[in-house]
């Protein structure tokens, strides 16, 4: 019950797309745009590979230990049109009417099929009069390909309309790959223009990773750039030692510390320590104090995450948060939770919540299509930089191969034994040809359905496959246009489908009750 509160919460927010940032936010963002952009465009650009998966939808159900079966909670589903379009629409089962219902939807646009870079998004929900157009980003490149621009617009209850809100414009300098400036700008209605509000410069060291980054304030009465804040790091070879962050103070005419963030590392075989601490200065003392510690632990051999650690400053003394541990394993990622017991004021016997994340190791994640950070689909600059760290995080990203489902565990104590809450089911259509794949159209009606189908198909005759959730075949059969179709008996479930015509293939769902 716990986790279909949790998935109802989820679906029904929108205030993770509503993309007013804090200015606080904002500014701190800009000071690591470098760090974020490479991960922007190589996330809104998808494979090339001329064999590859479409993710389909996403199933997500609750298991009842007492009947020993899975409960349908919601299903994301993608639709892919011609020119590589995207749309992603939510949808929450209703147990009363029976139904799914939705009440929003984000529509992925793309530059043309042959560059494949994100050009648009587009954010619709159900503002109570109906469905609405609520916030639209814009992306826009130079002849390289890099992003140099986009444009947010959000929706003006009053106006009911979408209006210009905000721009961000890089500026690169030759040929490189990361920006020199970021320009941001508010839009001014008054003057139907964007307006400056602040800049931010990059320098880079020798290895060509983000040194320092200084931001101003445009001061519209003096017609200049004011001093803000800056960030400053310091490198032993490629990695960080130290982050520091500081505002300045136009009274002294001087640089004031802000924040610090300190990196120690160490090596054991293939193993890497990196041990973050995060420290705010206290100006009444002139003192660093501790905020909070991250403990992280990557595999070398290849480059993946094996575990986390975090930590608050209490009261003289480190108190545990989170310990997560990424365990891989065949075609398998199991990552183990574990809390901190605040009676014993050390780390729990062990975890308490898990997650299973079922691949297929043959397939890499660079042949899946996928609208890249999908989960929350929130504008994908929006994701907080790494600080420069580079490694693979399970979570960030969790397509290392085509992933097949995520079940979830919990148990109230480390002594008992694992329940199983729930699963969420990856489904994908696979073809060499998805322009074409996109023409076919069908419509398959009653879903759910209690046992006889209809399905027109722009074809004469086709093959009707059915699955059960772990891929088995479970019936077929050869069909003309518009035949009705009598399922074999069958559990209440979800069972996804195939239909193959000469002219391509088509995947889905189907809902048996």
């Amino acid at each position: 019950m716990k986790r279909k509160l949790f998935i109802i919460l989820l679906t029904g927010m929108i205030s993770s797309v509503q993309a007013q940032l804090s200015w606080e936010a904002h500014l701190q963002k800009m000071l690591h745009w470098p760090d974020i952009l490479p991960a922007i465009q190589a996330e809104a650009h998808r494979p090339t590979s001329n064999a590859y998966y479409r993710l389909d939808s996403i199933v997500y159900m609750s298991y009842n230990a007492g009947s020993g079966s899975y409960d349908v909670l919601a299903k994301d589903i993608f639709g892919w049109y011609v020119k590589r379009n995207i749309s992603f629409i939510p949808y929450v089962w209703d147990a009363t009417s029976n139904s799914y219902t939705r009440s929003r939807e984000w529509f992925y646009t793309y530059v043309n099929p042959n560059a494949d870079d994100l050009s648009e998004v587009l954010f619709r929900y159900d503002a109570g009069s109906g469905i609405v157009d609520y916030y639209h980003l814009r992306h826009q490149y130079d002849s390289q390909g890099r992003l140099t621009d986009y444009f947010e617009e959000n929706y003006n209850s009053t106006s009911g309309q979408l209006e210009p809100y905000d721009n961000d414009h890089f500026v690169y300098t030759g040929n490189n790959t990361k920006p020199d400036w970021d320009y941001y700008r508010l839009y001014d209605a008054s003057q139907s223009a964007y307006a400056n509000y602040a800049r931010v410069n990059y320098t880079f060291n020798s290895n060509g990773i983000l040194e320092q980054s200084t931001l101003e304030i445009w001061n519209s009465s003096s017609s200049a750039w004011v001093l803000s804040r800056k960030m400053t790091r310091t490198f032993n070879g490629n990695d960080i030692t130290s982050e520091l962050q500081q505002i300045w103070d136009a009274t002294a005419g001087a640089w004031q510390n802000q924040s610090l963030m300190t990196y120690t590392y160490s090596t054991s075989g293939n193993i890497k320590t990196i041990e973050k601490v995060w420290q705010l200065w206290d100006n009444a003392s002139s003192t660093w104090n501790n905020y909070t510690k991250e403990i992280s632990e990557i595999d070398m051999t290849d480059n993946t995450l094996l575990s986390m650690e975090s930590y608050d400053w209490n009261s003289g003394n480190w108190k545990g948060n989170l310990k997560m541990d990424f365990n891989y394993s065949g075609n398998t990622l199991s990552i183990e939770y574990t809390y901190w017991d605040n009676n014993t004021n050390s780390w729990m016997s062990g975890p308490t919540n898990k997650k299973i994340y079922n691949y297929d190791i043959n397939i890499p994640g660079s042949e899946v299509i996928i609208p890249k950070k999908y989960f929350g689909l929130r504008p994908f600059y929006t994701n907080l930089s790494n600080n420069g760290q580079n490694y693979i995080h399970p979570l960030q990203n969790p397509f290392l191969y085509l992933l097949n489902s995520i079940s979830h565990y919990t148990r109230s104590d480390p002594s008992l034994t694992w329940d199983l809450n729930g699963t969420d089911f990856y489904y994908y259509n696979n073809t060499l040809d998805v322009e074409k794949q996109n023409t076919i159209e069908h419509t398959l009606y009653p879903n759910p359905t209690t046992g006889t189908l209809h399905i027109h198909v722009q074809a004469d005759e086709f093959d009707f496959r059915l699955y059960d959730l772990s891929g088995k075949m479970i019936f077929t059969g050869h069909f003309a246009k518009n035949e009705e179709i009598h399922l074999p008996v069958l559990e209440k479930g979800i069972y996804p489908y195939k239909v193959i015509t000469k002219g391509g293939n088509i995947s889905g769902k189907i809902i048996h009750h």
